[in-house]
């Protein structure tokens, strides 16, 4: 919210739009589970080879290191104790 200077609220409203326009735009790209059984399969896949039950999908990132914008309190402040922004990777 600091980095963009929008609100948090703004923010919520954004995500589910660009969402849906990245999975719109790349539906031939990326394939979605479509059906029950489908995301059953993903789930199956998950648990027999990491024994990860009830997953559908992994997301991991990478932290980059950021001077924080003053008065942004703990919002960028990660778990290594520095300050960062998170980009996600999938």
């Amino acid at each position: 919210m600091y980095l963009f200077k929008v609100s948090r609220q703004l923010i919520s409203r954004i995500v589910p739009e660009v969402c849906y326009a990245l999975i719109s735009t790349l539906k031939e790209v990326i394939k979605l589970p479509n059906t029950k059984d489908e995301w059953m399969e993903v789930e199956r896949g998950f648990n027999d080879l990491w024994n990860f039950p009830n997953c559908l999908g992994a997301i991991d990132g990478k932290h980059v290191v950021i001077q924080a914008p003053k008065n942004s309190g703990s919002d960028f402040f990660n778990y290594i104790n520095r300050s960062s922004v998170l980009y996600f990777l999938h």
